[in-house]
């Protein structure tokens, strides 16, 4: 098991019941909440993008292979439906998307809404 240190955080009433109304919803704990946080906000970008890609390989979408993306890209000719996906999009909101993209794939609808 990992060495744990203990901290203290003091926070204001109505901060403390937010959290315990998240919690709950999620069925966790208000420090697991925190400890959630922390590491999403304050881990080492290497580690988010770990974690990131491992998401998208969980997706398991068609992608093109290697040779093909590579071509594209250095011809700087993407499908129109890619533009649309990568332009200016963080990594996070590239797996938010396709996530989405997955659902509606399977589903048959977009999300929130009935066929």
């Amino acid at each position: 098991m990992a060495r744990t240190r203990k901290t203290q955080v003091l926070l204001r009433s109505d901060e403390y019941e937010r959290l315990e109304a998240i919690a709950a919803q999620r069925r966790t704990s208000v420090p697991d909440l925190i400890r959630e946080a922390v590491r999403d906000r304050y881990l080492p970008l290497a580690e988010r993008r770990k974690r990131a890609v491992e998401a998208i390989c969980q997706l398991r979408i068609p992608i093109p292979d290697w040779d093909t993306l590579e071509k594209e890209t250095a011809e700087g000719n993407y499908t129109e439906d890619r533009k649309e996906i990568y332009a200016g999009m963080t990594l996070e909101d590239l797996v938010s998307e396709m996530k989405r993209r997955r659902a509606e794939r399977v589903l048959g609808s977009p999300e929130g809404t009935k066929a």
